[in-house]
């Protein structure tokens, strides 16, 4: 009952090792029960009993871990908001318990895709760190595919990276998750087009026209599911609408 329990409220980020345990343990209670050998059958249960308790104390110190991890995190985020410089040091300590919780919890989406992004705080000017964060989110992302939390680490990771293209994929994935959510259309579409100027006006106009092709997508999408966006969007899809037609449209016609 407690491992079904638990599973239920944790299921984005431990489910495979609830269901490992439960399916040992039933497997084991059908063995001894078949067995007349009471000492046998003395020795499953303990060693059931032992099993389930290893994995509750690895579940518990993973999850201390992450918390302590996100308690130093978001107080830097914190401190970066107001306007203090917060120097790659001082996030360490929450890289430091981020790796800890996912070494005992490996399935723990929400560590992994938090490390992610810790990793990037402490040292996102080497592509081999960058290419591991990147490695770690995408794990977190096929754990819990359907968690607006990984989404955000995602949106947080790939913006100290600089690829922004990635970022605002992020934020597309929060409007696919919850369609009748008009906040999460209005966060994407003005961040999509701060980031489709960036790359227009830094002359990388392929980037800019798949960013404004995603977007009038989503416009469509908000359609199709009838979430009814502010009028105030319609300049921004206007704008789309031209840099798309003007970069990716003739080509992908050709």
């Amino acid at each position: 009952g407690v491992l079904l329990l638990h599973s239920m409220i944790d299921f984005d980020l431990s489910i495979f090792g609830v269901s490992v345990v439960l399916w040992a343990f039933l497997a084991m209670i059908s063995a001894s029960a078949e067995m007349k050998n009471a000492n046998v059958h003395r020795y499953i249960w303990a060693f059931t009993g032992i099993i389930l308790l290893v994995f509750m104390v690895t579940d518990y110190v993973g999850i201390k871990a992450r918390d302590a991890g996100d308690a130093i995190f978001t107080e830097n985020i914190s401190l970066e908001q107001e306007g203090y410089e917060i120097n790659n040091e001082r996030y360490i300590p929450a890289f430091q318990a981020y790796e800890k919780a996912v070494q005992f919890k490996p399935y723990d989406a929400k560590a992994l895709a938090s490390k992610a992004v810790a990793r990037m705080c402490v040292s996102s000017a080497k592509p081999e760190e960058r290419a591991l964060s990147v490695e770690e989110f995408e794990k977190a992302e096929r754990i819990a595919p359907y968690s607006m939390g990984i989404q955000e680490s995602g949106i947080e990771m790939y913006r100290r990276i600089g690829a922004l293209q990635y970022a605002v994929t992020c934020l597309k994935n929060q409007v696919v998750l919850f369609p009748k959510y008009v906040d999460n259309y209005l966060v994407y579409i003005q961040t999509a087009y701060d980031v489709m100027n960036y790359y227009r006006y830094d002359g990388v106009l392929n980037v800019a026209g798949e960013i404004s092709k995603e977007a009038l997508e989503i416009k469509a999408f908000a359609e199709e599911k009838g979430t009814v966006l502010p009028d105030a969007t319609k300049g921004y899809f206007d704008m789309f609408e031209v840099v798309y037609n003007n970069t990716l449209r003739g080509t992908e016609k050709e």
